[in-house]
């Protein structure tokens, strides 16, 4: 039994590492009225991250510079009543600015599936 559950958690490790690598180089910047996001490297990277952030305006303007290769990377920023105010795939690169939305606490989404590349963006207060 004990050899079983070894193996069996062998096997565990061994998949995830297989099909959910980590991604490296991650660094975020979340000061008032400026939001960056940066993962070095991804392969085949599934996650889900939500950031809350202070945007003293109405508007926000995006920066978006990744540079996926494969799978499905999303970006979307709600503003503080919870409305959507920027959904797009993080495969576009440019600047784009949000619908008008309420200041305050805006929340910043990032949806990861199956992603392979760099992922790079910059949410700052417009206004």
């Amino acid at each position: 039994m004990k050899r079983l559950v070894i193996v069996a958690i062998a096997l565990l490790l061994t998949g995830c590492a297989a099909t959910h690598q980590v991604a490296r180089d991650l660094t975020v910047m979340n000061d008032p009225g400026n939001f960056s996001l940066h993962i070095g490297s991804v392969e085949n990277f599934s996650h889900r991250m939500d950031y809350r952030w202070e945007n003293p305006a109405g508007k926000a303007t995006v920066r978006q510079a990744s540079s996926v290769t494969g799978g499905v990377a999303t970006l979307e920023v709600r503003d503080a009543a919870g409305r959507l105010v920027h959904s797009k795939s993080l495969r576009e690169q440019g600047s784009f600015v949000t619908s008008e939305g309420k200041p305050g606490t805006w929340r910043i989404g990032v949806i990861l599936g199956r992603t392979t590349g760099s992922v790079t963006f910059e949410v700052r207060r417009n206004g």
